[in-house]
């Protein structure tokens, strides 16, 4: 009975160490993945997100841009019909990798 007891406090006590503190920075972003296919315009840079579940997301930044092949983290707004996610603010993640 000891032994199970052990295992249950071993097992919680793990599970409220990951609760505590954040292990992953892409909670901070709405959106995760690698970016591609980078195309500057006149009014901005537009490229594409490829994200870990395999979605390809549009997006659009007027100031900053990804590099291509950049895994990068970028939070915004998606437009009203869905098919652009205008970026507010870009963030290179390939330090945390």
């Amino acid at each position: 009975m000891e032994k199970y007891l052990v295992l249950a406090v071993s097992v919680m006590s793990v599970m409220a160490l990951f609760a505590a503190f954040d292990f992953d920075d892409a909670d901070d972003y709405d959106i995760t993945g690698i970016a591609h296919d980078v195309r500057k315009t006149q009014s901005g840079y537009f490229f594409d997100i490829l994200t870990h579940d395999g979605r390809d997301i549009r997006c659009f930044s007027s100031s900053s841009f990804p590099e291509e092949l950049q895994y990068c983290g970028i939070v915004g707004s998606m437009s009203s019909d869905g098919s652009v996610f205008f970026v507010n603010r870009l963030d290179s993640l390939e330090d945390s990798i």
